[in-house]
């Protein structure tokens, strides 16, 4: 079910012509994800505001 759903948002993103669609996921999912395109950036950063 999960895959449908990667593939909707997908196709619905090529639709409205985006470049590119950004995912935060959990490790479990990284493998989901891959095999649907997404690749890892070392262009992400963040920072971590928590005390």
């Amino acid at each position: 079910m999960g895959g449908r759903l990667i593939d909707a948002v997908l196709e619905l993103a090529h639709r409205h012509g985006l470049e590119r669609v950004t995912v935060h996921s959990s490790d479990r999912a990284v493998p989901a994800y891959s095999r649907h395109g997404f690749d890892a950036s070392p262009r992400l950063l963040q920072a971590d505001l928590t005390p």
